[in-house]
């Protein structure tokens, strides 16, 4: 379980252990024998952002022990509710949506449930059903956007370049993203 990113400064090739153990570095200009494929820089820093992306979800569901003044509410959850298991503290809500700062603005779009909405597991779920409707109704534009942002974990300041906007803009349609989606779901 990774819990560290790797440092900016090492970002230029990427290493990864396979299941058999064995070290492996890519770096760009690296060429995939079955396929031909080149690799480029992009794919490169895409492989740092989905270790980020691991890194960020370890962190944040990382449960702490249980306290001992939990442990009487726990066992009296269990009493009142023997059929179920009891609630974790991983919670991802549509409704928990705050934003302070930047950081916290693409933190809100990761509670959106929105990659749950991509998930196998989560086929004939009725609110990620519903989810994958009310993202429909958004314009052409804003799905894409919902989706690089969203889905593909693309950071805001890099689609506002590859889009010639400022990055302000992209979080304003970002903004009037959610605000849609929490109004329609």
């Amino acid at each position: 379980m990774k819990t560290v990113k790797t440092r900016s400064d090492k970002r230029d090739t990427y290493t990864y252990i396979d299941a058999n153990g064995e070290k492996y570095t890519l770096k760009p200009g690296d060429i995939d024998p079955d396929t031909g494929y080149v690799l480029t820089k992009e794919d490169i820093l895409r492989l740092h952002r989905m270790d980020d992306n691991e890194v960020y979800n370890n962190v944040k569901n990382t449960r702490p022990p249980i306290q001992d003044w939990e442990k009487p509410i726990l066992e009296a959850w269990k009493k009142a509710h023997p059929d179920m298991e009891p609630p974790t503290r991983m919670h991802i809500s549509i409704d928990n949506t705050g934003e302070d700062d930047e950081g916290s603005e693409r933190d809100a779009d990761k509670r959106l449930i929105a990659r749950a909405s991509i998930a196998a597991s989560e086929v004939g779920n009725p609110m990620v059903e519903r989810l994958r409707e009310v993202v429909e109704m958004l314009r052409p534009e804003q799905q894409e956007l919902y989706r690089r942002i969203v889905i593909e974990e693309e950071t805001m300041v890099d689609v506002a370049v590859e889009l010639n906007l400022d990055s302000s803009s992209i979080r304003h349609r970002m903004k009037t993203i959610r605000e849609f989606i929490k109004m329609n779901f």
